[in-house]
């Protein structure tokens, strides 16, 4: 995954308060969060740049991933493969919006490997790592079809 210090903080908080859930600390954890998940069927390889552009309801969301950059509003899940010289990008994930339609627009070292538009079907899930720390929250995952 990109690194991001506020996310790897929680993240490290998280597996820090697994075991002392009982605590008022677990409210400080963020387990699950509001929003909409794209995964790339198959993940998408690269060697330079991934755009990943979402326009839902009257928005636009993007993010830039480079293995020397990113920038952007959305969260972008990336495996980097040092030795072949290239990166994998798995999934994006908006959140806390959560619009009612995406179009999705993602480039690929300046290709366009995927695009489209869908109804994303929201649930209510519960997330965390015992019954003290489940947290409530809405969510969709959207299958993307990519071509490379």
């Amino acid at each position: 995954m990109r690194s991001n210090f506020p996310k790897a903080l929680s993240l490290l908080c998280a597996s820090v308060l697994v075991s002392s859930c009982r605590t008022e600390a677990c409210s400080s954890v963020l387990y699950c969060l509001d929003g909409v998940t794209l995964q790339f069927q198959p993940a998408i390889v690269a060697k330079q740049e991934v755009v990943v552009t979402i326009f839902g309801d009257d928005a636009s969301y993007s993010d830039t991933y480079s293995p020397t950059q990113e920038s952007g509003t959305l969260y972008v899940n990336v495996e980097n493969n040092v030795d072949a010289g290239d990166f994998t990008v798995k999934s994006a994930r908006l959140d806390p919006q959560m619009p009612g339609t995406v179009t999705y627009n993602v480039m690929a070292d300046g290709i366009t490997v995927a695009q489209g538009t869908v109804t994303p079907q929201y649930q209510r899930v519960s997330k965390g790592p015992s019954e003290e720390c489940m947290q409530s929250c809405t969510q969709a995952q959207v299958t993307v079809p990519v071509s490379q």
